[in-house]
């Protein structure tokens, strides 16, 4: 293909100028080396692009083609080529969100709609991590940003705290359990358990609670949506354990009670992990300081 970006400029700068002599002045080359660009186009495709003799200049059929195309493709090429900028400074990129946190959405909407204000560039998306594991997925590129609150040592790897919070014991007003002060071990192990369908070593109530114990729940049930499973709950088909900032918007008192899991609570902290080679890249760090802060300010407003 014979043309390229420069022949595409001249074409626009001669438009809007209508003369080489403005055209040449605003590209910085002599009126000839811009001529020159017009006659080798012209040349190439054997067909005449403006009308000379007029004054001011004018384009013929295949011109106006020309000038359509340049139009259309130079705006493309300058944003992408500022985007790339921005790109190589860390300015923006792209920004792909595990969430291990299945009933994190209550904070994390609002973090993303404040982050899209200052960030409007950045490419976004969420996976809900009911079938992959968040940590290799990030240490092999597939996302950007994990929300865990499994945290581990890995070279690769950097944890920023968001939060800390309680997780409690959902169980129906009709459980027995209901009228316990806290939840022990062998309490929920004579329950059945509803959780998220994922292994049980990314669930706290099993890895910090119940495996400790060397115990387990009587039967377990998953169900992948949290507002399905505190309609299990409420009608007394098993427990489930959750964050205690989804009593405050999801749960009827009057159905369901949340339980403190063990005399000192069940206190886990909620992390956003990042590589350790882009924690410092600008639209990163914007995502994770407003995620911290809108968290926060939630979740105190709530309690």
């Amino acid at each position: 293909m014979f043309i390229d970006i420069k022949h595409l400029q001249a074409l626009q700068s001669i438009d809007k100028h209508r003369s080489f002599v403005g055209a040449s002045y605003e590209l910085c080359i002599t009126q000839s080396a811009l001529s020159h660009q017009v006659k080798k186009l012209e040349s190439y495709y054997q067909i005449k692009i403006l009308n000379r003799q007029n004054r001011p200049l004018t384009w013929t059929y295949a011109g106006k083609k020309l000038l359509k195309l340049a139009n259309n493709i130079v705006p493309k090429i300058k944003r992408v080529n500022n985007q790339l900028q921005q790109i190589k400074k860390g300015n923006t990129g792209r920004l792909h969100i595990a969430v291990e946190c299945h009933s994190c959405f209550d904070w994390l909407m609002p973090s993303m709609n404040e982050y899209r204000k200052i960030q409007p560039t950045v490419d976004m998306d969420i996976s809900q991590v009911l079938q992959f594991e968040p940590i290799n997925s990030l240490l092999n590129g597939i996302v950007d940003v994990a929300i865990t609150s499994a945290k581990i040592d890995h070279k690769n790897l950097n944890f920023t705290p968001i939060f800390n919070y309680n997780l409690m014991l959902a169980v129906s007003t009709r459980n027995h359990l209901s009228d316990k002060k806290y939840i022990t071990e062998q309490d929920l192990s004579r329950q059945t358990l509803i959780s998220y369908p994922v292994p049980e070593h990314r669930l706290d109530v099993y890895k910090k609670f119940l495996h400790p114990a060397g115990l387990a729940p009587r039967y377990r049930q998953n169900t992948e949506l949290t507002q399905m499973m505190i309609q299990k709950v409420a009608s007394n088909i098993g427990v489930c354990a959750l964050p205690q900032w989804v009593s405050f918007s999801m749960i009827d008192e009057r159905q369901i009670k949340f339980i403190p899991i063990g005399k000192q609570g069940l206190q886990c902290t909620l992390y956003v992990c990042t590589l350790n080679n882009t924690k410092n890249l600008q639209y990163i760090k914007d995502f994770v300081k407003i995620s911290s802060f809108i968290s926060k300010t939630i979740f105190n407003y709530r309690r």
